[in-house]
């Protein structure tokens, strides 16, 4: 039965793909009339993607100051949208560009907002959402009231992306939103050095931790994770130590993942670390120390040295994909 109630999912979709927030938001949503918000453009593999989750209606919001992700832009283009169209509920995956917009969005429409939530259920009318505090030591239970549209954003890597049939056709409508000069200016975009996937919506993440002993070892790591198309990660103990980027960390307080394997190579696993891999299908661990706790959770468990496991598994890896 088709709930009343209409959803809108601003998706940070790229050209050719749509992010898993995105897919796992959709996916938690059957029988609600939903639509999906993108700035700018987005091309038929994205689509194919959308319309396995019965979306009614794909809206491209469209203006020129919306092609290097400003947030006031996008702020702007999105309420714009918002007051011509009504909406019970807008949600989006813990994005930079969620991040900015939408607690501003939430004091425009003088509604309720909850940011970073690990999961949600939508009955009827009723939203409820689970978030987790203190590192992951305790579970907050969160239910909306008050005047709508209620806004969320999901945690990029707490929820599974739902096995959905094939769905319908859907609409694809261009919005212009043209919107005044923005105040903010982007100087520079840095982009990614190699064609790894993002953390976030990779499907395999190899990761180092303290037990990579010098940033060196770091290069054994990108061998293999080349190999299987995988993405890079780091624990907080190896990014503190500099042992790897910033941007390589996974965790509580770094990026939260949810990839079908993760392999973790000299990592012990901090509680903050391990509440950033949860939601990993299966996890292999590497580690000298049979004792520690990522060692005790995971599915499969090699003792021994990564300087010596990581290159033979990246030869295996190589010779039979050659054989193929």
């Amino acid at each position: 039965m088709q709930s009343d109630t209409r959803v809108l999912v601003v998706s940070e979709a790229d050209l050719r793909s749509i992010n898993k927030a995105t897919l796992g938001i959709l996916g938690k949503l059957p029988g609600v009339t939903k639509e999906v918000a993108v700035f700018g453009e987005i091309e038929s593999g994205a689509v194919d993607h959308i319309r396995k989750y019965d979306v009614a209606r794909i809206n491209l919001l469209k203006a020129d100051t919306l092609k290097d992700r400003n947030p006031e832009a996008c702020l702007l283009a999105l309420m714009t949208f918002m007051e011509s169209n009504r909406f019970d509920i807008v949600i989006s995956g813990t994005s930079s560009t969620a991040c900015d917009i939408f607690p501003v969005l939430s004091a425009h429409f003088c509604s309720g907002f909850a940011a970073g939530v690990d999961d949600f259920h939508l009955t009827g009318e009723r939203l409820s959402a689970v978030k987790e505090l203190y590192g992951g030591q305790c579970l907050a239970d969160l239910e909306f009231s008050g005047d709508k549209p209620w806004f969320m954003t999901v945690d990029s890597g707490a929820l599974s992306i739902e096995v959905c049939r094939d769905g319908h056709d859907c609409e694809i409508i261009e919005h212009d939103v043209t919107v005044f000069p923005s105040r903010i200016r982007i100087c520079n975009t840095k982009k990614p050095a190699s064609d790894r996937p993002p953390l976030q919506d990779a499907d395999i993440v190899v990761a180092g931790g303290r037990g990579l002993g010098e940033p060196g070892t770091l290069r054994l790591l990108e061998e293999l994770a080349d190999t299987m198309g995988a993405s890079l990660g780091a624990s907080g103990g190896a990014v503190g130590d500099e042992l790897a980027p910033q941007e390589y960390l996974v965790g509580q307080t770094g990026t939260r993942i949810s990839p079908m394997l993760y392999i973790a190579c000299g990592i012990s696993g901090a509680t903050q670390h391990l509440a950033g891999i949860r939601n990993a299908k299966k996890i292999l661990a590497i580690n000298t120390d049979a004792d520690t706790p990522l060692m005790r959770i995971a599915d499969y468990a090699v003792i021994g040295d990564l300087n010596a496991i990581v290159p033979a598994m990246t030869r295996i890896l190589s010779a039979a994909s050659k054989d193929k």
